[in-house]
C-alpha cells in the first residue's frame, strides 16, 4: 500500500495557527479567572478600608513577590529595560546610572524593600482607593503592583547609587590617607586627615580614573580593570590604557605632594 503524501505546507501552517488560537484563548480564560478572583479581593479589602489583619497579609504578600521580582530584574539588567519602556519613547530619552561592579544580592533585596516599601503605598492609594486597577484593564493585581515598584524604581536607584559612590570615595580618600597619616585623636591631626582627603579626592579627574583607583586598591589586575571599565560604558579599554591612567594618576599623586604608591 502506497505511503499518503505528507500534509502540503498550507496545512502545516493552519495546524500551527489553531494550536496557537487555543493557546491563546487557554491563557486569556486564566487571566480572566485571575482577575475576577482579583476584583473580589480588592472589593473585600475595600470593605475593611484597606487595613487591618486582611490588608495586612495582602501587603505582606505583596512584599515578598516584589522584591523576589525586583531582586531578579536588578540581577538581570531587566529593571532597566523596563524603566526605559515606561519613562522614555516617543523620542524622550531615559537612562539610569549603570549597575555597580561587584553588586551583591544583599544590597539588591535592601534597595528592593526600599522601592516596595514606597510602591505598596502608592498602589494602595492609587491603584485600590483610586481605581487605577480595574478588571478590564487586563492585568493582574501582582502585575499591576510590579509596575508600581517599576515606577518608583529611578528615584531610589539614583540616590542609593549616588549614597554609594559618595562612600566609595570618602573610602577611597581615607585609605590614600591612611598610607602616611596616622589616626590620631587631636583635633589638628583630625583636621589635617580631612584637607588630605580633601586633595586626594582632587587628585581623582573623572570617574574613570576613579574606577582603575579603587579597583587597584581592592587588588585588581589591570586587564580585569579594562573589563570592568568596559561594563560601565568605558570602552574599547586595554590593560595598557589602564596601566597609562595608573602612571598618569601616579605622577598626578607626585607631582602634587601625595604619596605615588597608591
Amino acid at each position: 500500500m502506497p505511503a499518503s503524501p505528507p500534509p502540503s505546507t498550507s496545512e502545516d501552517d493552519e495546524g500551527l495557527l489553531a494550536a496557537a488560537r487555543d493557546e491563546a484563548e487557554r491563557r486569556a480564560a486564566e487571566s480572566e479567572t485571575r482577575r475576577k478572583h482579583d476584583l473580589d479581593l480588592r472589593n473585600a479589602l475595600a470593605q475593611e478600608d484597606f487595613s487591618g489583619v486582611g490588608w495586612d497579609r495582602f501587603a505582606n504578600e505583596l512584599a515578598r513577590y516584589g522584591i523576589a521580582v525586583l531582586v531578579v530584574w536588578m540581577r538581570t539588567g531587566r529593571i532597566f529595560v523596563e524603566c526605559a519602556r515606561r519613562f522614555g519613547g516617543k523620542g524622550k530619552k531615559f537612562s539610569l546610572p549603570p549597575s555597580p561592579l561587584n553588586w551583591t544580592d544583599e544590597e539588591r533585596a535592601d534597595l528592593a524593600t526600599v522601592v516596595v516599601t514606597k510602591a505598596i503605598t502608592t498602589f494602595k492609594q492609587k491603584a485600590l482607593r483610586g481605581g487605577g486597577w480595574t478588571y478590564s484593564g487586563g492585568a493582574s493585581l501582582t502585575t499591576y503592583f510590579v509596575g508600581t515598584c517599576t515606577y518608583e524604581f529611578p528615584n531610589f536607584y539614583t540616590q542609593w547609587i549616588n549614597q554609594r559612590a559618595a562612600a566609595a570615595e570618602r573610602s577611597l580618600a581615607e585609605r590614600v590617607v591612611a598610607t602616611t597619616t596616622p589616626r590620631l585623636a587631636d583635633p589638628a591631626t583630625k583636621t589635617l586627615q580631612e584637607d588630605q582627603i580633601r586633595r586626594a579626592m582632587a587628585l581623582l579627574p573623572d570617574e574613570r580614573t576613579r574606577i582603575v583607583v579603587q579597583l587597584k586598591a581592592d587588588g585588581y589586575t589591570h586587564a580585569e580593570i579594562a573589563e570592568a571599565l568596559g561594563d560601565c560604558g568605558f570602552f574599547d579599554e586595554t590593560d595598557e590604557s589602564v596601566r597609562g591612567i595608573w602612571q598618569r594618576h601616579k605622577r598626578r599623586m607626585h607631582q602634587k605632594g601625595g604619596p605615588d604608591d597608591v
